[in-house]
């Protein structure tokens, strides 16, 4: 199985992975770029990568660092659902089912562009994706409750958009591999270990989150 513990992390798809051998650069195409951004399946996408990543869970570094350990062992969303209850975690199911979504609609996404993306590595693809979807959210009025213009807001706005882009980073990667890996025929990993990768993935933001709300703190209060 693969786990998403950390950022930038990308399989192999076999020969799909080694391509690039023209000069194209895909992250310098924008008609590209404004078509994949454009379409439906994008949308979607991005509104599932913004359920996950605005949704909190009361969870301390502890629970955190233990529900990643388990996760490593974990292969489906029975065995992630269980660890996620035992740890306290909050809301389970609707997060398993956010999870599920947001990889069923990245890789609707890559399926939508496959003949764009044939001539490049799939870890081009899912940074490429990424790009699109910060480009994107760049255009959305985000953390509007701090959207002041101090130091300290900014400093909170920039923070928890890393923790996003960590995020994507870190999921894209497996998501676009296992749908390439799905269309030459050489499948790599069933969905329950693709969302539990995004579950352990998803622990890190948490964490993420809590040290940009830990360092908003301490600049706006000094404690």
């Amino acid at each position: 199985m693969f786990i998403l513990v950390a950022t930038n992390v990308f399989i192999s798809c076999n020969k799909n992975d080694e391509k690039n051998t023209n000069e194209k650069n895909i992250f310098e195409d924008k008609n590209l770029q404004s078509r994949v951004s454009a379409s439906k399946n994008f949308t979607q996408t991005y509104k599932s990568l913004k359920n996950i990543t605005l949704t909190g869970n009361n969870l301390n570094q502890n629970q955190i660092e233990n529900i990643i350990k388990e996760l490593k062992n974990a292969m489906s969303n029975d065995e992630m659902r269980s660890i996620f209850n035992k740890n306290s975690f909050e809301n389970s199911n609707l997060m398993i089912s956010y999870f599920d979504s947001y990889a069923t609609d990245m890789q609707n996404l890559y399926f939508e562009f496959k003949a764009d993306f044939k001539d490049y590595k799939a870890s081009e693809v899912s940074k490429f994706i990424v790009m699109c979807l910060m480009d994107f959210d760049k255009t959305k009025i985000q953390n509007t409750s701090f959207h002041t213009e101090d130091a300290c807001s900014s400093g909170y706005s920039a923070g928890m958009n890393t923790c996003d882009e960590q995020f994507a980073i870190a999921t894209a990667g497996t998501i676009v591999a296992a749908a390439v890996a799905t269309v030459i025929g050489t499948p790599i990993a069933g969905a329950g270990a693709i969302s539990t990768g995004i579950g352990a993935a998803y622990m890190n933001d948490i964490s993420c989150r809590n040290g940009v709300v830990a360092n908003w703190r301490i600049c706006r209060y000094g404690h």
